[in-house]
């Protein structure tokens, strides 16, 4: 049997392995580490932020070593071809070729998605300009970490509603936005923006207090605020348990039986535990569920849930509900998030 068709074939396989390999590495040092170095210095400026940050530079670094394992494999190939170990070298260059495109796939995307928003932004000027602000809850400060996670989610739900702009932070607590009036799904989305979530008890003796509350001078328990649902007071702990930053899944569902809109949510293993926790230790208590500062449902926990999933409830119209899921599925909000100031731009 004639071999040389296949070693000219491993020949041409082994080169493709070492050119996919061989192209990732500077697309990356190129497009991947100006955002590396970035993400470095916002790292020694800030202390709480680190975590974000350690998550995204490795995925900017990721195809270098694949691109280096790519070419050693297409050369280790080449090798073995020379040497007449075909069988080797077949491993060899088909391990070389898959990490190669994987390689170059990492490497290229994220070129072709800032090539794809510039030629957006320049079809579509930003003449319009929203300027946020991050407020705490209950005293709690705006951290570094607070700001990135904000940015984070806004720029998802950005992309989510046509518009390809990147919100820059201007100072601790605010965000701006330019955006362009072509689309004005992205400036009425941001107009009713929301979705700070938060999942917090209600006082084990709420109908005592409700009771007790009428004098003009009678104070909440420390730690508690007044909120009403239904015409009903409940007395909420201010620091929630839970918030929907770790909510990974955010979905509309329909109950037949009750005839009403509610949105599903999924929470990452984090949030799963917290939520069995805190379910398992105050069985037969409320839990407050609150969004953008409002109580929209206060259900009693009568067990501990497992798996992460929960049910928010509301009087939801069809797209109330889509407009809730599709926030939250962007991510929550690490805090309350309003606008100070809108204008046109010159």
């Amino acid at each position: 049997m004639n071999k040389k068709p296949y070693k000219k074939l491993h020949k041409v396989l082994a080169i493709v392995s070492l050119v996919c390999g061989g192209l990732s590495i500077p697309v990356v040092i190129l497009a991947g580490l100006p955002d590396f170095f970035r993400f470095s210095f916002l790292r020694t400026l800030t202390q709480s932020g680190e975590m974000a940050i350690r998550l995204e530079t490795p995925l900017m670094l990721l195809p270098i070593p694949l691109a280096l394992i790519a070419i050693i494999c297409g050369y280790l190939s080449y090798r073995g071809m020379r040497a007449g170990k075909l069988d080797r070298s077949k491993i060899l260059v088909l391990g070389g070729i898959v990490l190669g495109c994987i390689s170059m796939f990492l490497a290229f995307t994220p070129v072709v998605d800032k090539v794809a928003c510039s030629f957006w932004r320049s079809l579509n000027p930003a003449n319009y300009e929203i300027v946020l602000k991050l407020e705490g809850v209950s005293g709690k400060k705006i951290t570094s970490a607070d700001l990135t996670k904000a940015v984070s989610v806004l720029l998802k739900r950005l992309r989510g509603w046509g518009q390809f702009y990147q919100p820059e932070s201007v100072s601790p607590d605010r965000i701006i936005i330019k955006l362009s009036t072509k689309s004005k799904k992205g400036i009425d989305g941001l107009r009713q923006v929301g979705g700070y979530l938060t999942f917090r008890l209600v006082h084990q003796e709420n109908e005592s207090l409700v009771k007790q509350m009428h004098p003009p001078d009678f104070q909440p328990p420390i730690g508690y605020e007044k909120m009403v649902l239904d015409n009903e007071w409940y007395f909420v702990r201010t620091i929630p348990e839970l918030t929907g930053a770790r909510i990974t899944k955010a979905e509309v569902k329909f109950d037949k039986v009750l005839n009403h809109y509610f949105v599903a949510l999924n929470f990452d293993q984090e949030g799963s535990k917290i939520l069995s926790r805190v379910t398992a230790d105050n069985v037969n208590r409320r839990l407050a569920i609150v969004l953008d500062g409002k109580l929209i449902s206060a259900p009693v926990i009568r067990g501990r849930l497992y798996g992460g999933r929960v049910q928010i409830e509301g009087d939801f119209t069809p797209i109330e509900a889509h407009e809730l899921a599709s926030a939250l599925r962007h991510g929550g909000l690490p805090c309350q998030i309003r606008i100070v100031r809108e204008k046109f731009l010159e």
